[in-house]
């Protein structure tokens, strides 16, 4: 929204190809994810009734499966980096539960210290 405030016009390019050459240390990603999904959440209901921040806390509770399941899904679809996608599963799994965890508790305690730890 602030890029399009600033007057850019954002394109979904379906045929792009990323490259993301960076290297992790397992604690810190999963500490950076669950941070990430506790702010996105906060930021999502930040001036919504109790009510339906309960209800999407509750929801949180598929993430752990629909997110990897969706990365599967299109990863599988576009028949690309097959075998990569099954060595790092394990990981992806647990970014995406450190994620749905984060949410969790920002739909229900806020952000917190969060946004402090955006990297």
């Amino acid at each position: 929204q602030e890029l399009q405030k600033r007057g850019y016009d954002l394109y979904l390019a379906p045929s792009a190809i990323i490259y993301h050459n960076k290297a992790y240390r397992l604690k810190g990603a999963i500490i950076d994810s669950y941070h990430h999904g506790r702010l996105f959440a906060s930021r999502r209901v930040a001036n919504v009734r109790f009510a339906i921040r309960a209800f999407r806390g509750l929801l949180s509770a598929v993430l752990p499966v629909l997110l990897p399941g969706r990365i599967v899904l299109r990863t599988v679809g576009k028949k690309r980096h097959l075998s990569e996608l099954f060595i790092c599963f394990p990981y992806l799994f647990l970014l995406t539960t450190a994620w749905s965890y984060g949410e969790f508790c920002g739909y229900f305690a806020g952000e917190g210290g969060s946004a402090r730890k955006w990297k």
